[in-house]
């Protein structure tokens, strides 16, 4: 059963990850905006520190990956691009089958993180 934070974290993450998707998709259009980029990054941001302290260890663990790719991405290491875009719709759909893991659910496809992270 999860305690009263963890539940209110998971409603937070839904709202997070539909601004995740919006911003994904933007992405995906040629959007490459530096405020983008921010945005997209503190929405990763708040899933990872508010997964931890809600006690989730897999959300906060894959999401510092994302977290750090969109660092680089801020920094100009790594371009911007479209292809960044789907990787982050992919990342956020992983996001959503991790949530359920740590709920107790067993999703099928939970076994793609460490391609994911590879990509």
């Amino acid at each position: 059963m999860l305690n009263n934070w963890a539940g209110r974290f998971l409603q937070e993450a839904d709202d997070v990850l539909g601004l995740i998707e919006e911003g994904a998709l933007r992405m995906c259009e040629g959007d490459f905006s530096p405020e983008l980029i921010n945005d997209l990054f503190r929405a990763f941001h708040t899933l990872k520190g508010s997964g931890a302290m809600c006690g989730f260890q897999k959300v906060p663990a894959f999401t510092h990956h994302v977290e750090s790719l969109l660092d680089q991405a801020r920094s100009g290491q790594i371009l911007c691009s479209k292809e960044l875009g789907n990787i982050l719709l992919v990342a956020k759909d992983h996001i959503k089958l991790l949530l359920a893991d740590e709920q107790g659910e067993r999703p099928s496809r939970l076994d793609q993180a460490s391609e994911l992270s590879r990509r």
